[in-house]
């Protein structure tokens, strides 16, 4: 919980937010959709990695743990990133 409160998770569904007001196009159910159906090979991919994850979860070791938690929070962002086809300034400017 000391994590969570150091952090500011909370920050990232303002961040969402923000941008589905900013960009209502994005936000949209059909919007969501093709992104969704544009990208099944990834997320497919994102699924299968977060189902061996579960299989040990929570793991005894901290170390380990701190592991899963970094693997579905990398997990939980590729998807976020493709239901609202985000792309990083870099990606944009090629």
């Amino acid at each position: 919980m000391e994590n969570l409160s150091t952090c500011h998770f909370e920050q990232s569904v303002f961040d969402i937010m923000q941008e589905c007001n900013d960009n209502e196009e994005s936000c949209k159910i059909d919007a969501i959709t093709q992104n969704l159906t544009k990208d099944m090979f990834v997320l497919m991919g994102k699924v299968t990695s977060m189902a061996e994850t579960v299989k040990d979860f929570p793991a005894d070791d901290n170390g380990d743990f701190k592991e899963q938690m970094r693997e579905f929070g990398s997990d939980a962002g590729t998807f976020l990133r493709v239901i609202f086809n985000y792309r990083s300034p870099a990606e944009l400017e090629r």
